[in-house]
C-alpha cells in the first residue's frame, strides 16, 4: 500500500466532506496529529481504521487505497477478462476443455 496515496485520499475526502482534521480525528477517536501523519503519508493506516474511514466517507476501501490510475487499470482488466469470458462461452465443449487443460498446466508450471 502506498501511504502517500492513502493519505492524499483521506485529506481529499475529509475536505470534500467539509471536515477539519480535528473533527475527523474525533470521529475516529484518535488525535489530530496522528491524522496529520496519515494524510502526509508518514504513518501507516491500519485496516480497521480504513474500514472506519470508508464508512464515515461512504466510499469503498479501494477508493481509499488505490489511486484513480490504479482503479482505472483494474477496471480495464476486468472489462478485458469479461470479454474473454464471453469468447469462451462461444467455444465448443471440446475447445473449452482444451482451454481448461491449458490453464491447469500453466498454473502447475508457476508453482
Amino acid at each position: 500500500m502506498d501511504y502517500k496515496i492513502i493519505g492524499e485520499r483521506i485529506k481529499e475526502l475529509r475536505t470534500y466532506n467539509s471536515l477539519t482534521q480535528v473533527q475527523l480525528a474525533e470521529k475516529l477517536k484518535t488525535s489530530q496529529s496522528l491524522l496529520h501523519r496519515w494524510e502526509t503519508g508518514k504513518r501507516f493506516v491500519s485496516v480497521p481504521t480504513l474500514v472506519k474511514l470508508s464508512k464515515i466517507f461512504n466510499t469503498s476501501l479501494d477508493q481509499l487505497v488505490f489511486s484513480d490510475k490504479d482503479i482505472q487499470a483494474l477496471k480495464a482488466k476486468d472489462k478485458s477478462m469479461a470479454n474473454k469470458l464471453k469468447d469462451f462461452d462461444n467455444l465448443s465443449e471440446q475447445d473449452k476443455q482444451m482451454v481448461a487443460n491449458l490453464i491447469s498446466s500453466l498454473a502447475k508450471k508457476k508453482v
